[in-house]
């Protein structure tokens, strides 16, 4: 099937599509306008008519995407970032692109290497966000860049490798430790996740933790318990770079903390399409590497 030398398909219509998917619903697309809902319900049935195949479903009383619909608005997304690129680049402004990572990625790593001018012709937007959904916006083309830690991917994807990310416990200096690292979890108060590995880790390796523990939702939780030296904590040795020699620190041996390799990960296509995302690569996979 010759598409180009069919009727009914347009930019308008391709972008009703994408405002649907991005909206979650026609009405929120069309901002509750009554006159422009049915405009993109039409337009959807167009393109359904134009690719011969279901692109929208019902499910209760809404619509959703159709697995083809899912396929069909990635492949918009990335033709109208690079077409939106070309424009950016050509009218002599900064391309914008996408980078998420987890808050301790950001915080530690990412944030502290991007300056000013970086890349010549790129700025990044930093997004926070867990691992499951950042696979799931590069998948759709929602996300430009992740890092993450490292776990198989799909063909679609790539990956670079930026480093291993280590442990250490992280001792206010007014907090007397004890003579190892054993002791010094067991008898110092302790700032840990509330669930987790690294929670279980460390009662595993140390024991019944008798100077007592604060429950944090995150690793910056931690840190600001430790540099307000009230209680100890097990962070990524990045955390180094924010605590100072206020602080001492104890290396956590692999055997009882694993270490965790972090990537670079982006999908092929969207590097293909899209050569400010491949100059990012090349220049992040520099920048980032610890």
């Amino acid at each position: 099937m010759n598409l180009l030398a069919k009727s009914g398909l347009s930019f308008e219509r391709l972008r009703s599509l994408l405002a649907f998917a991005e909206a979650g619903s026609i009405v929120r697309a069309a901002g509750g306008d009554p006159v422009r809902s049915s405009l993109i319900s039409r337009q959807l049935r167009e393109l359904e008519e134009f690719f011969e195949v279901e692109l929208v479903a019902k499910r209760g009383k809404g619509l959703i995407l159709t697995e083809a619909g899912r396929r069909l608005t990635g492949l918009v997304r990335e033709q109208f970032q690079g077409l939106e690129d070309f424009g950016t680049s050509t009218a002599g402004r900064s391309v914008r692109l996408s980078l998420a990572g987890g808050n301790t990625v950001l915080e530690w790593l990412v944030a502290p290497r991007l300056r000013p001018a970086t890349l010549h012709g790129v700025e990044f937007d930093l997004h926070h966000e867990r691992q499951s959904e950042m696979i799931e916006h590069l998948q759709d083309g929602s996300l430009d860049l992740a890092i993450i830690a490292k776990e198989p991917l799909g063909r679609q994807f790539a990956t670079c490798p930026l480093g291993s990310l280590a442990y250490a416990l992280f001792i206010p200096k007014n907090l007397a430790s004890g003579s190892n690292l054993r002791q010094s979890l067991r008898e110092l108060p302790m700032a840990l996740p509330i669930g987790g590995r690294v929670r279980e880790a460390v009662i595993k390796y140390a024991g019944e933790l008798k100077g007592g523990t604060l429950g944090t939702t995150g690793y910056l939780n931690s840190l600001a318990s430790v540099k307000a030296g009230h209680y100890a904590s097990v962070l990524p040795t990045l955390a180094a770079s924010d605590l100072g020699v206020t602080v001492s620190s104890i290396k956590i041996p692999e055997m009882i903390i694993p270490n965790r390799q972090i990537v670079l990960a982006w999908k092929r296509r969207t590097a293909a399409t899209r050569p400010a995302v491949d100059a990012a690569i090349a220049h992040l996979k520099v920048l980032l590497a610890f």
